[in-house]
C-alpha cells in the first residue's frame, strides 16, 4: 500500500488542504500543533471510519468531536492510495456517515456496502485485509515502545500478545499463565474449594428437593379432577333440590287449599254437634226409664202368661185324648191320666188368668212418646245415648274442648314445612314422572350430601392451596436450578474458551519460537546492526520482547534500564520493523518523531536505514525538527519534502 494523495476538505483545523506523497521517502515537517497528529488520524479515519468510542477499551482511541471542524457544516475528506497495482479513491462525509469508493475509477461503493452488511468490516479491512489495530501496529511507528493490540484476532494476526492497560504490559507467556490460573480458579466438579464443585453440590441438593416436591405434586391433577367432579355433583344436587323445592311449594299450596276445606267441614260438624245437643232433663230421663221398665215388665208378664196358657191347652188336649182312650179301651190308667191332666189344666187356668192391662200399657206408651217428642228423638236408644253423652257436664265440656282444639290445630296448621312424605304423596297424585324421580328423595339426605361434599371440597382446597405453595416453591427452585445450570454452562463455556485460548497461545508461542521467532530475531538483529553500525545484537530475545542487548565487541549484556534513550529507540525501531518484515506486511511505514533524541551521527545512520526501507516501502517521516532535512540533503538522499 502506498498513499498517493490526501484531501482534508474539512477535517480538524484543515480546510481544503491537499497533500501529495511520493512512493518512496517523504519527509513531513511541521511545528508542534501544526497538525501531524491530525494527519495520522485522517488516514486512519478514511480507511476505517470514525471511532466514536471503542467498546473493547475503556478509553477512546479516536474522538469524533476532536477533529470535527468548528462552525463548519462539512466534515469530510478524500484519500487516494495504491494497493496491489490498483488505485483506490475513498471519499467520506463524516457528518452524515456516508462514503464513496472507487477502484481504478470504477465505483465499487455498493460492493463495499454489501460486504460490510455481511461481515461488518470497514473499508480498510475489506481492501487491505487488516483491522484498524493491525494497521496501526504495523504502520505507525512512534518513538516509544507502545504497540496497540486489542483482541485475540489481532494477536493471532501478528503472532504476539502485548496487552496494554493503565498498569503495564503482558507478554504471551504471561497471558497464558493468567489464562491457566483462571482455568484453575474455575476448577472441576471434584475440587471442593472451586466454584464448579459448589455449583454441582447445590444443583444436586436442588434436584433432591425438587424430586420430593414433584412426588408431592403428582396427585394435584387427580385432586383437580376430583374437585371438578364434586362441584358437578354438588351443582346437580342443588339443582335437583331446587326442583324438589319448587314442587314442595306447589304441594304447600295444594295442602293449604285442602286444609281450608277440612276446616270448613270441621266447623260444620261443630255446628251440627251444638245444634243436636238436647240437654235432656234428668227427671224426664228417670221417668222415661221407669216407663220403659214398666213396659218391659208388662211385656215380659204377657209373654210368660201366653206361654203358660199354651201349656194349659196342651194339658187339656192330653186329657181329652186320655178320656177318649178310656172310653174306647176302658183303661183305668187312661182315665187316671186324663183326670190328672184336667186337674193340672184347671189349676193353671185359675192361677194364670191374664188380667186386663191394655189401658195401663197404652197410657205408658203415650207418656213415653211424649218424652221422646219433647226432645225430638225418635228412638229409645237415641234418647238413652243422647242422655249418656250429656249426663256429665265435664264429659260434654271435654268433648267440645277437644273438638275446638282439633279445629284450632287445623286452622293454625303451618304448611311451610312439609314432610318429604307429604310432598311425595302430592307428586304421586299430580305428577307421575316426578313421583318416580323423587319417590325415595330426602331433603335432609340431600343437604347432608351437599355438606359432605363441601367438607371434601374444603379439604381438597386446603390441599390444593398447599400444593400451590409447593408449586411456587418448585418454580423458585426451578429458576434457581436454571440459574445454576446457566452459570455452570457459562463456566464450562468460559473454561473451554480459556482452554482453547491457552492452546492457541501455546501454539502461537510454539509457532513463534519455532518458526517466526527465529525470523523476528534475525530481522531485529539485522535492523539493530544497521541502526547501531554493527555494535549491538539482541540477547535472549523471546516472545516477551524484553530488551536486552549484547555488545558485539565486548560481549557485555545490557538490560533495558541500563540502556540510553537513543539505544532504546533504535531497539524499538528494530523490533517493529522486524515484526513487519517477518509477517510480510506490505503497508506504508509512518514514523513520528522517532529521531528527536538522536545525536547527529545516529540520525545520519537512521536516515540511511529509512532511505533503505523506502526502496521497497513508502516511508512517511513526520518531524518537528529541521535536522532531518539537513542531514538528508547532506547525505544526498532522495526524498519528498512536505511542509505543513
Amino acid at each position: 500500500m502506498k498513499i498517493k494523495r490526501v484531501d482534508l476538505i474539512n477535517f480538524g483545523k484543515f480546510n481544503n488542504y491537499h497533500l501529495d506523497f511520493d512512493d518512496s521517502f517523504n519527509l513531513i515537517y511541521g511545528l508542534n500543533e501544526s497538525g501531524k497528529s491530525t494527519m495520522h488520524a485522517f488516514i486512519s479515519f478514511m480507511l476505517f471510519g470514525v471511532n466514536k468510542a471503542n467498546t473493547k477499551r475503556k478509553t477512546k482511541i479516536k474522538d469524533y468531536l476532536r477533529y470535527k471542524p468548528i462552525n463548519k457544516n462539512e466534515y469530510s475528506g478524500r484519500m487516494i492510495f495504491e494497493k496491489d497495482g490498483f488505485t483506490y479513491e475513498i471519499y467520506r462525509d463524516f457528518l452524515n456517515d456516508t462514503y464513496f469508493v472507487s477502484k481504478n475509477g470504477l465505483d465499487i461503493t455498493e460492493d463495499i456496502k454489501r460486504e460490510n452488511s455481511i461481515s461488518n468490516k470497514s473499508i480498510g479491512e475489506i481492501i487491505l485485509g487488516f483491522s484498524r489495530n493491525v494497521f496501526t501496529a504495523s504502520t505507525y511507528i512512534s518513538q516509544s515502545k507502545d504497540l496497540y493490540f486489542d483482541d485475540f484476532d489481532d494477536i493471532k494476526e501478528l503472532l504476539i500478545k502485548l496487552k496494554t492497560n493503565d498498569e503495564g504490559e503482558y507478554n504471551l507467556s504471561g497471558a497464558k499463565n493468567n489464562i491457566d490460573n483462571e482455568i484453575a480458579t474455575i476448577g472441576t466438579e471434584n475440587a471442593k474449594t472451586k466454584e464448579l464443585y459448589a455449583l454441582k453440590k447445590e444443583i444436586t441438593s436442588l434436584d433432591r428437593d425438587m424430586s420430593g416436591l414433584e412426588a408431592s405434586l403428582e396427585d394435584t391433577m387427580t385432586m383437580l379432577n376430583n374437585k371438578d367432579d364434586l362441584n358437578k355433583k354438588k351443582n346437580e344436587l342443588i339443582l335437583k333440590n331446587k326442583e324438589f323445592l319448587s314442587e314442595y311449594n306447589k304441594a304447600k299450596d295444594y295442602y293449604k287449599k285442602e286444609n281450608l276445606l277440612k276446616i270448613e267441614e270441621l266447623k260444620e260438624k261443630k255446628k251440627d254437634f251444638l245444634k243436636n245437643d238436647k240437654n235432656i232433663n234428668s227427671d224426664d230421663y228417670e221417668k222415661f226409664i221407669e216407663i220403659t221398665n214398666r213396659l218391659d215388665a208388662i211385656n215380659n208378664n204377657e209373654s210368660r202368661k201366653n206361654a203358660q196358657k199354651k201349656l194349659s191347652y196342651a194339658f187339656l188336649l192330653l186329657s181329652v185324648f186320655s178320656f177318649i182312650y178310656y172310653f174306647i179301651k176302658s183303661s183305668e190308667i187312661a182315665f187316671n191320666i186324663g183326670t190328672a191332666f184336667i186337674i193340672i189344666f184347671l189349676i193353671s187356668f185359675i192361677f194364670d188368668k191374664v188380667k186386663k192391662s191394655d189401658k195401663a200399657k197404652e197410657k205408658l206408651m203415650i207418656d213415653k212418646k211424649a218424652i221422646l217428642d219433647k226432645y225430638n228423638i225418635s228412638s229409645d236408644n237415641d234418647f238413652i245415648s243422647e242422655y249418656n253423652i250429656e249426663r256429665s257436664s265435664e264429659m260434654n265440656q271435654n268433648y267440645l274442648q277437644s273438638f275446638d282444639e282439633f279445629l284450632k290445630t287445623y286452622t293454625e296448621k303451618n304448611f311451610d314445612e312439609l314432610s318429604e312424605e307429604k310432598v311425595i304423596e302430592y307428586l304421586e297424585k299430580n305428577n307421575k314422572e316426578l313421583y318416580d324421580k323423587y319417590k325415595n328423595y330426602s331433603i335432609s339426605a340431600c343437604e347432608d350430601e351437599i355438606t359432605r361434599i363441601d367438607l371434601e371440597l374444603s379439604s381438597l382446597e386446603t390441599k390444593l392451596n398447599y400444593n400451590d405453595k409447593l408449586s411456587q416453591r418448585a418454580y423458585e427452585l426451578g429458576l434457581r436450578r436454571d440459574e445454576l445450570d446457566a452459570r455452570m454452562k457459562e463456566l464450562y463455556r468460559r473454561k473451554s474458551a480459556l482452554s482453547a485460548a491457552s492452546e492457541i497461545i501455546s501454539s502461537l508461542i510454539n509457532e513463534i519460537n519455532t518458526s517466526y521467532m527465529p525470523k523476528i530475531i534475525n530481522y531485529a538483529n539485522k535492523y539493530l546492526e544497521m541502526f547501531s553500525n554493527d555494535k549491538y545484537n539482541f540477547f535472549l530475545l523471546d516472545e516477551s520482547f524484553k530488551i536486552m542487548l549484547k555488545d558485539k565487541k565486548t560481549s557485555l549484556v545490557y538490560e533495558e534500564e541500563n540502556l540510553s534513550r537513543q539505544v532504546l529507540s533504535m531497539s524499538y525501531l528494530s523490533l517493529r520493523l522486524a515484526l513487519v518484515e517477518a509477517l510480510d506486511i506490505n503497508l506504508s511505514l509512518i514514523f513520528d518523531e522517532n529521531l528527536v533524541f538522536f545525536d547527529e551521527e545516529r540520525m545520519r545512520t537512521a536516515l540511511k536505514v529509512f532511505a533503505f526501507l523506502a526502496k521497497e516501502k513508502q516511508v512517511l517521516l513526520f518531524t518537528s525538527s529541521k535536522d532531518e532535512k539537513s542531514v538528508l540533503s547532506e547525505l544526498n538522499l532522495c526524498y519528498n519534502y512536505i511542509q505543513l
